[in-house]
């Protein structure tokens, strides 16, 4: 064979050219991906070859854009390349022929009407436009029974947790215990969700769920089996849910009340039962049944008034009493003894009791009047059950439970704010902080961010009269389930590393090369590393490193950074420049979709910083009226209407408010503004409107939308936006939901964020008016029932006229993941449009040769396809995307080993500090190279070992790495990948 060197060192002299030679043969760039080893001579010679100064170190190679001579000298090397861009420049004409930015728009048909949907989001889950019957799909093993009222019997939810222990435990994904005994004989059941169930991982936050604490609350039950099979069957197939088994102990107690419930069961006609609250053990004078929600240690037995009658909804002595709360102390239950030692045994640091009916969360404080409204720093950990809440756990209370009700209209407040009464001895009140560090055989009862979550009702369709009581109609079920599935997800993406982002740059550039500017705050309960990253989609040309946030030490905590960017060269002004925000973090991986514009016509831009009449008229005239409340919750409502207040976007300057200056809105009040002019968006390719808004609204019943008129204000229709939300309702009925399906902004929304909405459906018109119309309904005992509105500010409408780039599919991201059935389970993220007909997943086992192995329709983002056969090795895989016209676009190519001579692989901890553990087992004595690289490819840390079919721990000493996220790259002596797994630095 010939010496490799001397051949590579000819192709290199036969490829040199002169200038001349060179300028008549690069007519175009092309985009590869070289195959190189890091830090290897045949990386050096790939760098020397192609002349490269600019590319991206990725683990297994290089990405460059290269000219036909250097094209010329690839082919020749024998270096391994694929092509990912033929022709970049032609790429450019070929998107800047597509159609325009009105067909950019989604579907979403559930109403039969056609609405602009966006993928982006900013946290998981969330659906701009979409509503939860879209977002959160319906388990395949969960039922609404003809018998029981569509409900659950006790037999039939041990029969499930019987079948999903069956199912999900060979793969360590379940395990099932009994915490305790009730006087009835029925056992009240735990079941732990996560990737190592078996174990105790220390490092991953514990979450706790629990439904019928009261026996008649009949959604609680099944909300919590929905949750249950939500999780374990979207694992396989969803990296958002995958992410966040991986990283968290999610505990579910679908009954704690089991003899309430089978004696609700049992006793329900079509015209009577059903109504049974307590347990059903025989108390004082032949009565039966304490109330467990009043039984905690925390408060128990402190209750204003008379506690010896039957009507103190705080808590009643009267062992008739709904609320009678046991005794003769508290915890005098079987039921809340199992529970709360389990509780005490645990690390929990969320939990969710789940009741009904009434669109609350219920927090801490259960007696409100025994703390203060100012917050004071508690000792750490907390050692008092009369230590008031910390600026940090007020703003949790606050951001979080926002988060939660989005998509159900709950609100929040303490028990008195959300449901007009106190109550002592409930069990949040005990979790937030009752017995903190007095711990049973050895555990530790810790400070634990708990609530009640009285399930939502504002729903519609058939039944829908009927869901305000304990028993909503079958029809309703999976509705209200859907909603408390959301809540559930959110908390527990809480419980760890969690932040939200928000793009801070302007949709208009002004400039071919800036930065694009972040904003990430704290949301979560654990500190660990943020990584931020820009993923170009169109028109972006080329963009900075990623950028990682090591720490974010306080809840709150924000951090403002850039990535830079560089437009494509000869890009026109109005252009589209489109890219996704990437977040990722312990457990917790989502993108973003921005939209922007090259130097478009900017038709108004408002900082509010000058008068109010310069720009807008104001329709509607307020009122002043008495809230009615007595103190501490009395106020006058201020007459007034739209108007220009103090405390701008990012907290200087003014803003636009219809309660300015803090006032608080009135009740049953329409407020609207109007801009004075009007937009002619004829000859536009694409419009849009932006703001930045904070605002407090009663959820789901006072509301701002942003209407557009084609008819000189005859008529408006509300648009959708970014974080409008648009759950059906009607107004005035059971539901209590007065968006009745039409996109606004409502409840809570503490910090300033990005509002954008896509004017694509009026560029055809030539006099487009816009206005804001805020409405409020009549006032109710809630606390803020009326509170203190809407702030926008930086308001932008913008224009283009030129043709823009598109295309029918833009994607996002794509990940691929072995299972533990030897199935590959493919997921992608992707932006469509209407011109969008179908994906096909394509196959390789060399990269070179592909074959189509499934196609994928609809538009659920995210995408998914499992391969059933994959090969030994390699395989790669690759996401075509056709449109109608039957033109195509390819993702990048993804490769996922398998390889069966891996029997086992686990890193631990994750986060680690000094130490990683590996630990694995193979089918057979092998040596084994374990590679540790950053985020760009660079190998930071590499040890070989031998490894053999016994289960052995490997440790890796990553004491000197800086705080950051890393790949472990697992490989055997022929160079194969054999395993591949992400971890944190902390």
């Amino acid at each position: 064979m010939r010496n490799p060197k001397i051949l590579l060192m000819t192709i290199v002299l036969c490829v040199i050219i002169t200038p001349k030679a060179q300028a008549q043969i690069v007519d175009k760039l092309s985009k590869v991906k070289v195959y190189v080893t890091p830090n290897s001579q045949q990386r050096l010679t790939a760098i020397n070859i192609l002349q490269l100064d600019h590319f991206q170190d990725k683990p297994d190679g290089i990405i460059a854009e290269i000219g036909q001579v250097e094209m010329q000298a690839l082919r020749q090397s024998g270096l391994r390349y694929e092509m990912l861009v033929e022709n970049t420049i032609a790429e450019v004409d070929k998107l800047n022929q597509a159609f325009n930015e009105q067909r950019k728009q989604g579907l979403v048909n559930d109403e039969g009407n056609p609405i602009g949907v966006s993928t982006s989001s900013r946290a998981p889950f969330e659906q701009p436009g979409s509503t939860i019957a879209n977002i959160i799909n319906t388990p395949t093993g969960f039922r609404v029974y003809t018998q029981n009222f569509g409900y659950y019997s006790l037999a039939r939810m041990d029969s499930i947790i019987g079948a999903v222990y069956n199912l999900y435990s060979p793969s360590n994904l379940v395990d099932t215990f009994h915490i305790g005994t009730t006087v009835g004989g029925n056992v009240i059941k735990v079941i732990k969700i996560s990737d190592n169930a078996s174990s105790d991982e220390a490092s991953e936050p514990e979450c706790f769920f629990q439904g019928l604490q009261h026996a008649r609350e009949a959604i609680g039950g099944s909300s919590m089996i929905f949750f249950m099979l939500y999780l374990l069957e979207n694992y396989a197939t969803d990296v958002r849910i995958q992410n966040l088994v991986d990283n968290r102990e999610i505990y579910i107690v679908i009954c704690m009340n089991p003899d309430g419930w089978t004696f609700n069961l049992s006793n329900i006609t079509a015209t009577a039962g059903g109504t049974w609250r307590k347990n059903r053990r025989t108390t004082t004078g032949g009565n039966i049944g304490v109330d467990l929600n009043r039984n905690w240690r925390t408060g128990w037995g402190n209750c204003p008034g008379d506690m010896t009658v039957t009507t103190n909804s705080c808590g009643s002595t009267n062992p008739a009493a709904e609320v009678y709360i046991g005794g003769p102390s508290y915890f005098s239950e079987n039921e809340t003894q199992a529970v709360s030692n389990f509780i005490k045994s645990k690390h929990i640091v969320v939990a969710n009791d789940q009741h009904s009916f009434g669109p609350y969360f219920s927090l801490p404080f259960g007696r409100p009047t025994l703390h203060t409204d100012n917050p004071t720093t508690p000792s750490t950990p907390a050692n008092s059950e009369d230590d008031n809440m910390t600026t940090a756990e007020q703003n949790w209370y606050v951001a979080i439970p926002a988060l939660m009700g989005k998509y159900n209209g709950m609100r929040a407040g303490n028990s008195f704010q959300a449901l007009g009464y106190e109550v002592a001895g409930g069990v949040k009140d005990w979790m937030f902080r009752g017995e903190i560090g007095t711990g049973i055989a050895g555990g530790q009862k810790f400070a634990i961010r708990s609530m009640t979550g009285e399930g939502g009702l504002r729903v519609q369709g058939p039944g829908a009269s009927s869901v305000k009581n304990f028993w909503p109609a079958s029809s309703q079920i999976i509705t209200l389930c859907k909603g408390m599935t959301y809540q559930n997800l959110q908390m527990a993406y809480s419980a760890g590393s969690y932040v939200d982002l928000q793009d801070m740059t302007a949709m208009n550039l002004a400039s071919t090369s800036g930065n694009f500017t972040f904003r990430i705050k704290r949301i979560g309960l654990d500190n660990q590393p943020v990584t931020v990253s820009v993923v170009p989609i169109m028109n972006t040309g080329a963009v900075g490193s990623p950028v990682t946030v090591s720490s974010l030490p306080n809840y709150y905590d924000t951090h403002t950074g850039n990535i830079s960017y560089t437009l494509p060269a000869g890009i026109t002004n109005g252009q589209i420049v489109k890219f996704a925000w990437k977040v990722e973090t312990t457990g917790y991986s989502y993108s973003d979709t921005i939209t922007k514009f090259f130097n478009p016509t900017v038709l108004l831009s408002d900082d509010m910083e000058g008068t109010l009449t310069t720009n807008w008229t104001n329709e509607t005239e307020g009122n002043s009226i008495n809230s009615g409340f007595a103190a501490p919750f009395s106020y006058t409502y201020a007459q007034g209407d739209w108007q220009i207040t103090t405390g701008g976007f990012g907290g200087t300057g003014n803003a636009l408010s219809e309660s300015a200056n803090g006032t608080k809105y009135p009740q049953t009040s329409i407020r609207r503004l109007r801009y004075n002019s009007t937009f002619n968006l004829t000859g536009s390719t694409a419009a849009y409107l932006s703001f930045y808004t904070k605002h407090a609204l009663d959820n789901f019943k006072d509301k701002v939308q942003v209407q557009i008129s084609t008819n000189g204000g005859t008529s408006w229709t509300p648009i959708n936006g970014k974080t409008t939300v648009r759950e059906s309702g009607t107004p005035n009925t059971a539901d209590e939901n007065t968006l009745n399906g039409l996109p606004a902004l409502t409840g809570i929304q503490p910090d300033w964020v990005k509002e954008e909405f896509n004017l694509a459906a009026y560029l055809t018109q030539t006099a487009v008016s816009l206005r804001f119309e805020f409405t409020s309904d009549q006032t109710e005992s809630f606390w803020a029932a009326e509170d203190e509105g809407i702030l926008i500010d930086n308001l932008r409408v913008i224009s283009s006229t030129t043709t823009l780039a598109t295309l029918a599919a833009n994607f996002i991201s794509f990940t691929g993941k072995l299972q533990n059935d030897n199935t590959i389970a493919l997921q992608w993220d992707a932006s469509t449009d209407r011109d969008h007909a179908y994906f096909e997943v394509e196959k390789s086992g060399d990269r070179i040769t592909f074959n189509t192995i499934g196609r994928v329709t609809g538009n659920s983002n995210p995408y998914t396809l499992n391969d059933l056969a994959p090969f030994i090795g390699n395989n790669f895989y690759r996401i075509k995307a056709i449109d109608k016209a039957g033109k195509a676009e390819y993702s990048t190519v993804i490769n996922v080993p398998f390889n069966p001579s891996l029997h086992f692989l686990q890193t631990y901890p994750n986060p680690a500090t000094n130490v990683l553990n590996v630990r694995l087992k193979l089918a057979a004595s092998e040596m084994i190279t374990l590679q540790v690289s950053d985020l760009s490819g660079r190998t930071v840390s590499s040890k070989l070992v031998l490894a053999d079919n016994n289960l052995k721990t490997y440790p890796i000493d990553i004491n000197s790495l800086t705080a950051n996220m890393y790949i472990l790259k697992i490989t055997n002596t022929k160079g194969e990948t054999i395993g591949i797994q992400k971890f944190v630095k902390q």
